[in-house]
């Protein structure tokens, strides 16, 4: 295990160093460029993605029940994933100011069948949860209650 971490430690000071010396070869003005995007990117992630991700988690865990909570945060986190990693080729595609040489495919259409399987997998996923949950617990994953009423009967 540590010859694999030592190779993949050289691999990727190798790759950053590759990647530096290219970036530099191209003048100063690509460097300015690339900060501006980096900061830019860490901004968007921290403070929108990550926030918005957090406060769908808090409303999820609110309003679904306990079965249901796990395949629908994993389906928004995979739905939020991919579209965000489509969402260029998508917003050109809702404008109408494709170029069909380059987007020569109904990528709208092939989002919405994606949305639907992870939709189908969500709801699939969270029928087995409810199905398989622990014995004792209720609907909403709490434990159920004994004679005590939920206390430790020496309590």
């Amino acid at each position: 295990m540590m010859v694999l971490r030592g190779v993949l430690l050289v691999v990727g000071v190798v790759a950053g160093v590759v990647g530096v010396v290219d970036l530099l070869g191209d003048g100063w003005g690509d460097v300015w460029r690339v900060v501006v995007w980096l900061a830019v990117g860490v901004v968007a992630h921290d403070a929108v993605l990550a926030g918005l991700t957090i406060l769908l988690g808090v409303v999820v865990v609110r309003l679904l029940p306990s079965s249901a909570r796990a395949p629908t945060i994993v389906g928004l986190v995979v739905l939020g994933s991919v579209t965000l990693a489509v969402l260029p080729t998508l917003t050109v595609t809702w404008t109408g100011q494709s170029n069909p040489t380059l987007l020569d495919r109904p990528y709208a259409r092939n989002w919405l069948g994606f949305v639907a399987v992870v939709t189908v997998g969500v709801v699939a996923g969270s029928w087995w949860a409810h199905r398989h949950r622990p014995a004792g617990r209720g609907a909403d994953g709490s434990a159920a209650e004994g004679r005590s009423g939920g206390r430790h009967p020496r309590g």
